[in-house]
Parts: structure tokens; C-alpha cells; sequence
């Protein structure tokens, strides 16, 4: 069932600009990198989700009401009895997720952290191997690190943070510093945006 369309989030992306922590992840040792668009994109929903009272508020992002209604789709798919038609999901839908009913996003996703929390460490891999892939190969670590529901990753040190930062430049990005990006994929904040735009070039 396809989510209703709503407006795109306001918020301007500032591509090629890339977000730095002038601090470290909660690993310790590991130096995130990601495009601004990638945060933005990763934030929007997720403090969107996490601070919803109701549904209506929930779907005032467009990724996060299509996270929604996946997760619905396949909650009513399932429970949906042999003798049900498609049309009598389109109601179930409809009553489940009416705008003003009360919408707890743990209690919706039933606690579990995929997929609408974004978790920064893999997305920081992700974008360094397609933006960067010569030096992530040259310097990359293999992620040692394990436990329950944790996906493993390559990552980069921060103790090459100069050198990371000194590459991107060199490529033509524009670094720009945030302290709380970490925190901010942990806990996005409601005011995140002005956090994000406050970022200070490196």
C-alpha cells in the first residue's frame, strides 16, 4: 500500500559538503564521514519518527510515512484472515493509522532498530567507499567488534582524522565540523536542523 504524499522536509542539502565529528563515536575509535545530504536524509525521518505524538504527525516526513505504511503493510498482510479482501486491509490501514490517533515509534516498530533508526558508523562506511575509495582502501580498519544484532563494518581511525580531512578537501568537499554528530544518530533532537546548520568549516 503506498504511503500518502506529503511535503518534502524543508531543509536545504548542501552537497558536496561532507559532516566531521570534532570528537569521537561511541566505539571511541572510529571517524565518521558523511555527505550532508546523507545526514539530512538520515535525521529527517528519524527525529520525525521518534517525536510524533500521533500518526499524522509521524507522516509529515515523506521517507518516515513510507516507513509507516511498509511496517502496517505487512503487520495487516499477516494478521489479514483468508476470508478478508484487499479493500478490507485499505480499512484496516485506514483505522490503524488515522491521523490523530497516538503514535509511539518504538511501540509501532515493536523496538526494533531497523530500519528507522539510521545507524552512523555504516553509513559513514558506505559513503567513504563510494566517495573515497582508493584512500578507505588504504587505511580502513576491519571492525572486530560484535553483539546481538550488530553488523560489522570497515572503518577509518581517528587518529587519521587530519589526513581523512585533508583528502576530502583535496577532492573538493567542503568539511565542515559538528561535535554532535554522533549523538545526534543516537538522539536526533527535535532541533537538530539548526545543530546541522550551525556546523563550522573545517
Amino acid at each position: 500500500m503506498a504511503a500518502q504524499p506529503h511535503q518534502p522536509s524543508p531543509y536545504p542539502v548542501f552537497s558536496p559538503a561532507v559532516v566531521v565529528p570534532t570528537g569521537v563515536d561511541t566505539a571511541g575509535e572510529q571517524q565518521l564521514v558523511l555527505g550532508l545530504d546523507v545526514v539530512v536524509a538520515d535525521l529527517a525521518p528519524y527525529s520525525t519518527l521518534a517525536y510524533a505524538h500521533t500518526f499524522g504527525e509521524a507522516r509529515n516526513d515523506a521517507t518516515a510515512a513510507e516507513l509507516i505504511a511498509d511496517h502496517l503493510d505487512d503487520y495487516l498482510e499477516s494478521a489479514m484472515g483468508s476470508d478478508e479482501t484487499w479493500d478490507d486491509m485499505d480499512a484496516l490501514y485506514d483505522a490503524h493509522a488515522a491521523d490523530a490517533r497516538p503514535f509511539d515509534a518504538d511501540e509501532f516498530f515493536g523496538g526494533e532498530w531497523t530500519p528507522w533508526r539510521p545507524i552512523a558508523r555504516l553509513h559513514s562506511t558506505e559513503w567513504l567507499q563510494g566517495h573515497l575509495p582508493k584512500l578507505f582502501a588504504d587505511l580502513h580498519h576491519e571492525d572486530t567488534a560484535w553483539g546481538f544484532d550488530y553488523d560489522p563494518a570497515p572503518f577509518l581511525a581517528v587518529a587519521d582524522r587530519r589526513v581523512v580531512e585533508a583528502a576530502l578537501t583535496a577532492a573538493g568537499y567542503q568539511v565542515r565540523q559538528c561535535e554532535q554528530l554522533a549523538e545526534l544518530y543516537l538522539d536526533p533532537i527535535p532541533d537538530w536542523r539548526s545543530v546541522v546548520a550551525g556546523t563550522s568549516h573545517a
